[in-house]
C-alpha cells in the first residue's frame, strides 16, 4: 500500500497570526494625522503622512 505524506498548505483565510506584520500608531510631525506603518518607527525622528511630505 502506497502513503503519502501530509504536507502543509497554506490557508484560504490568509496568514496565520504568527506571520502576520505588526503595525504602528504614529502620529505626522506635520499636521497631527494619525498613521499606521509596518515598521519599527526610528527614535527620535520626525515622521511625515504623504501629504506633508510632498510639501
Amino acid at each position: 500500500m502506497i502513503t503519502r505524506r501530509k504536507t502543509a498548505r497554506a490557508s484560504v483565510h490568509g496568514p496565520s497570526r504568527s506571520a502576520r506584520r505588526k503595525s504602528y500608531r504614529v502620529v505626522c510631525t506635520g499636521c497631527g494625522k494619525e498613521m499606521f506603518i509596518e515598521v519599527a518607527p526610528p527614535v527620535g525622528k520626525d515622521l511625515f503622512c504623504v501629504d506633508c511630505f510632498k510639501k
